[in-house]
């Protein structure tokens, strides 16, 4: 083994032996990334038995166990993948990479080890990744519903509909072959996709779905309807904000755009169902104002109500709403203005523009004191506005006030 590699091994050990359990997991990468740990014993070996030490050091005993007997089994199909399981259920994907990926080249046809693998590329959003290891093994995609699922489903997520739609090709078939007693889950992700390649079907004539479709790979992938884009270019961040201060102009015409929207669809707007937090309360009503509606809180005694879901951000959505949101009922149609997209599980249906972070109108303002023009110090003068003040009823007559003044023109 050459210096570097010990010399990693021997740095990380001393990170960890100072609490940095982190750092030292880090420093590991390099060895952990390469193709040497799969394919030469003595690296493997001495990397797992490093890993070992960390874990006795932490009084994680169960990880410290696998590793040992990783070291002295190198070549069990159960012992690796249950130790790359572990290691995935304790979020340690970057020690779980390389474990499975040696499971993978030794047992090249061992669905759980491919699709575990799969998995943690997934929870990564490599999706290109976890579709290339599942496609090393032909003939289990061909024969098996759960990888050609993965491979149809990391198809779309890489922004090829064609490819995932010639591997869906031949999912019915796989699906009917799995034992009906436990065929109803398989049946949910099968009935999950088929939608996907329906929209995106559907959507491919009217939009371009090539890197840059924001709206459009949303639409195939969601099934949402996003109301507005970045205007500051589809560069990295594709149509999407970072931090936005939200300006009244904008929310009105947001709302302007759901209100002609669901008019169009003939879709009913018997009440809105606000979300419990400020903002979305504020929100609520401010739009029942647009659609001449009465406005109620969501909860148990009202989920099961026909009306418009309304929230403010994603980011406020606790364990309790989800649950709520979770028990869509007919006649729900499902509204979030400002939408988070490295968080939550719950597809809105419709989606007013995608943020990290959102600041309302009525929110704290910070911005550029224009009255000041010499900048030459580090940090910008800044000026800031206090946020608005009383009820949510209170805020949103001040708002539609506002929008009165000077209306949006149909």
């Amino acid at each position: 083994m050459s210096f570097s590699h010990q010399q990693i091994l021997s740095n990380a050990l001393s990170a960890n032996e100072k609490g940095n359990f982190h750092k030292a997991i880090k420093m590991l990468e390099p060895i952990l990334r390469s193709d040497e740990i799969i394919t030469q014993a003595e690296i493997w070996a001495s990397t797992w038995a490093a890993v070992s030490k960390i874990f006795k050091q932490l009084d994680h005993q169960r990880l410290a166990d696998l590793s040992e007997r990783n070291l002295f089994n190198q070549e069990s199909s159960d012992l690796l993948y249950l130790f790359g399981y572990e290691l995935v259920e304790e979020g340690l994907y970057t020690l779980g990479v390389p474990v499975l990926k040696r499971a993978a080249l030794l047992f090249p046809n061992e669905e759980r080890v491919l699709t575990e693998l799969a998995h943690i590329y997934e929870q990564l959003k490599l999706y290109g990744e976890g579709k290339k290891c599942l496609l090393q093994s032909p003939d289990l995609v061909e024969t098996s519903f759960m990888p050609r699922y993965l491979v149809a489903f990391y198809s779309l997520m890489t922004g090829d509909l064609q490819e995932a739609i010639d591997w869906f090709a031949g999912l019915p078939q796989l699906l009917m072959r799995i034992p009906i007693e436990s065929r109803d889950s398989y049946a949910y992700m099968y009935g999950n996709i088929s939608h996907m390649i329906t929209r995106g079907k559907l959507l491919e004539p009217h939009t371009p779905l090539d890197s840059y479709d924001l709206l459009g790979w949303n639409g195939v992938i969601n099934g949402n309807i996003v109301l507005h884009r970045s205007e500051y270019g589809m560069g990295f961040m594709g149509g999407r904000y970072a931090f936005y201060q939200e300006s009244c102009p904008q929310l009105f015409s947001c709302i302007h755009s759901l209100k002609s929207l669901l008019s169009d669809h003939s879709i009913s707007r018997k009440r809105i169902l606000s979300l419990p937090d400020r903002d979305s309360r504020i929100l609520s009503h401010l739009a029942a104002k647009f659609f001449q509606c009465p406005v109620e809180i969501l909860s148990e005694a009202t989920c099961s109500l026909p009306g418009l879901i309304t929230c403010y951000s994603s980011d406020f959505i606790d364990s309790e709403g989800f649950d709520l949101l979770s028990e869509a009922c007919e006649g729900q149609v499902f509204w979030c203005h400002a939408s988070n997209w490295t968080q939550g599980s719950i597809a809105p249906d419709f989606i007013s523009y995608f943020a990290q972070c959102a600041s309302p109108p009525w929110g704290k303002r910070i911005g550029l004191d224009e009255k000041i023009t010499d900048h030459s110090d580090e940090k910008p003068p800044t000026i800031t506005k206090e946020p608005l003040e009383g009820s949510a009823e209170h805020i949103a007559d001040t708002l539609y006030q506002t929008y009165e003044a000077e209306p949006i023109e149909d």
